[in-house]
């Protein structure tokens, strides 16, 4: 949200900016209880999101030109990450040469899949980007994880239920839906269609 008014020079509206705030209080009183607090986990958390929100702004900033398109930016987003791959994984080329499954037919179709699915998660982030905002695709993205979330208090992971942590969730979740809704009736009065 900030990064948006300070590159993209767009505010959203006050009920979208408090649905912000309640997603991140909720984070916060979430962490408040975390039994295994982790001070690196917690930086390294930080600093992907601030890179995250930075990618979506560029996305956004970039998609509106001309020449770019969804396309285009997976195609340059593909095309730079191309040589910063290869630097990481170069060490492990030789293994990767080395490895015994290469001729194997069901490896080589998961591979294949998993190479499409990747591509297209990609895509999709990109195309929602660019359809809507970098916020919106945050707080979908925040959205994707509840079921995941709540049934993991239900004991099938391992969770030890606390209410601060159960209440900060509940929060954030609330949050995020509270800005569903405000961008729903927003587009929906900007179409022109009656509010349900």
């Amino acid at each position: 949200m900030f990064m948006e008014r300070l590159i993209l020079h767009r505010t959203p509206s006050c009920g979208v900016q408090v649905s912000v705030v309640l997603m991140i209080l909720g984070a916060f009183i979430a962490a408040m209880k975390d039994l295994n607090f982790d001070a690196m986990g917690y930086v390294y958390v930080m600093a992907n999101n601030v890179f995250s929100a930075g990618n979506y702004v560029v996305t956004k900033q970039k998609s509106e030109c001309a020449a770019f398109g969804s396309v285009g930016s997976l195609f340059y987003c593909a095309l730079l990450s191309i040589p910063v791959s290869a630097a990481i994984a170069s060490p492990d080329f030789p293994l990767v040469y080395k490895f015994d499954l290469w001729l194997d037919w069901g490896f080589l179709v998961s591979f294949g899949l998993s190479t499409v699915m990747g591509c297209m998660v990609t895509f999709a982030t990109i195309y929602c980007t660019t359809v809507n905002s970098g916020l919106t695709t945050s707080v979908i993205g925040c959205l994707r994880n509840v079921i995941p979330v709540y049934l993991g208090m239900l004991r099938v992971f391992e969770y030890s239920f606390d209410p601060t942590n159960f209440a900060g969730h509940t929060i954030s979740v609330a949050g995020a839906i509270a800005y569903s809704a405000l961008k729903l009736s927003g587009a929906r009065a900007a179409r022109g269609q009656p509010k349900h």
